[in-house]
C-alpha cells in the first residue's frame, strides 16, 4: 500500500509540476498578450491622434471653402453691379451722343443758312461790283 500511495504521490508530484510548468507557460503567454496589447493600444493612440488632426485639417479646408464661397458669391454680386452700370452708362452715353450729335447737325444747319446768306450777299456785291466795272 505504501508503494501505491508513493505512486500516487510521485504522479501527484508530476502533476504539481506540470501544473506549475502550465500556470507559468499561461504566465508567460498572458504577459505576451499584454505587450500585444499595450503595442495595440500605443498604435490605436497614434492612430487616434492622427485622425484628431486629419479632423483638423479638415474643419480648416471646410472654413476655408465656406469663406473662399463667400467671396466668390460677393465677386458675383460685384460683377453683376458692375454689368448693369455699365448697360446704364453704355444707355446713358449712347443717349448723350445722339443728343450731340443732333445739336451739332441743328448747329451745322444754322451755319448752313448763315453761309447760304453770305453767299447770296457776295453774289449780289459781286453782280454790283461787275455793273459798276462795266459802266467805267
Amino acid at each position: 500500500m505504501e508503494a501505491l500511495l508513493r505512486q500516487i504521490l510521485v504522479k501527484l508530484d508530476k502533476m504539481e509540476m506540470n501544473a506549475e510548468q502550465f500556470q507559468v507557460e499561461v504566465r508567460d503567454r498572458f504577459d505576451q498578450i499584454d505587450k500585444c496589447f499595450a503595442t495595440i493600444e500605443a498604435r490605436l493612440g497614434r492612430l487616434e491622434q492622427g485622425m484628431e488632426e486629419v479632423d483638423g485639417h479638415l474643419d480648416r479646408i471646410e472654413n476655408d471653402m465656406v469663406d473662399v464661397k463667400g467671396r466668390l458669391e460677393r465677386v458675383e454680386r460685384e460683377l453683376c453691379e458692375a454689368k448693369e452700370a455699365l448697360f446704364r452708362l453704355e444707355n446713358q452715353v449712347a443717349d448723350d451722343v445722339h443728343a450731340l450729335l443732333k445739336n451739332i447737325d441743328k448747329k451745322v444747319e444754322e451755319k448752313g443758312f448763315e453761309i447760304y446768306a453770305i453767299n447770296k450777299r457776295l453774289l449780289h456785291v459781286e453782280g454790283a461790283i461787275e455793273q459798276i466795272q462795266s459802266q467805267e
